[in-house]
């Protein structure tokens, strides 16, 4: 792989971001490194892939970015510098993550620590200008091909798109396919309608029972009046049942009428 010199780090900079790695640590990433792959960058995170504490190590080549975790049993995770199309950083609440999205997929490769923010800066910004020289050769040698990266890329967010779904999940409007799946249900408004009536009277019945509770508390027992206990307690029982049988009575609705929907729907595919 051919590379400009304005593209690598001078050489006081590539020794800032390779960072002295543990004998066990640097004979393993040794290990998968070919014969003439250089290495170019090496930075330690306190942070495992799966987002736990702990020792781990984001390494980058000339040919390659690998993941290695300390503590990890699947040890090195490794993804060709030709199959990345971009380095994307999320920074969530109290750490980030870095993650290599290929043509279908996003490959975590790090997460980190607010205290490991400035090298794994360094680090990226290192690391972009290689990915980009890799991907404009491939375009040259991809020119005229059926594959375009276009079609794998969503435009607005840049994540690879899924080939099993076809859209990208993440951009996908939620109103409209909600929307979409309402009109389902609308040969099948009788059952709807009535599955929400009996929600909203099961509501009813639910919130009389604490009106009953303070009857019980303020009423029955400071005058021990037997009779209105007997009527609080058919109440809270009647409250029950009721509860029971439209609790019931909703569950065989929206089970009906969500399979007379999903049966259409496999009808239709």
């Amino acid at each position: 792989m051919a590379s400009t010199g304005e593209d690598r780090p001078d050489m006081t900079e590539q020794k800032e971001l390779i960072e002295a790695m543990p004998g066990p640590v640097e004979s393993a990433v040794r290990s998968h490194m070919f014969a003439g792959e250089s290495l170019l960058v090496a930075v330690g995170t306190d942070m495992l892939r799966d987002g736990m504490f702990g020792p781990g190590w984001f390494i980058a080549t000339d040919r390659r970015l690998l993941a290695y975790d300390e503590d990890s049993a699947d040890g090195i995770v490794q993804t060709s510098l030709a199959d990345i199309r971009g380095l994307e950083r999320r920074e969530l609440p109290g750490c980030f993550q870095l993650q290599a999205i290929t043509s279908d997929r996003a490959v975590t490769l790090a997460w980190y620590s607010g205290a490991r923010c400035e090298p794994f800066d360094r680090a990226i910004a290192a690391v972009r200008p290689l990915i980009e020289e890799v991907a404009e050769e491939d375009e040259t040698v991809q020119a005229g091909s059926v594959h375009k990266r276009e079609g794998l890329i969503c435009e607005s967010c840049g994540k690879p798109i899924p080939r099993r779904v076809g859209v990208c999940p993440d951009c996908l409007d939620k109103r409209r396919l909600l929307l979409r799946l309402l009109r389902r249900i609308k040969p099948y408004r009788i059952p709807a309608l009535a599955a929400l009536l009996l929600l909203l009277l099961l509501t009813v019945v639910e919130m009389s029972q604490p009106l009953l509770i303070r009857i019980l508390v303020d009423d029955v027992i400071p005058n021990g009046d037997l009779a209105l206990f007997a009527w609080v307690i058919a109440g809270i029982v009647a409250i029950y049942a009721f509860g029971s049988l439209f609790t019931g009575m909703r569950s065989f609705l929206m089970a009906w009428f969500g399979q007379k929907v999903v049966y259409d729907l496999r009808a239709e595919l």
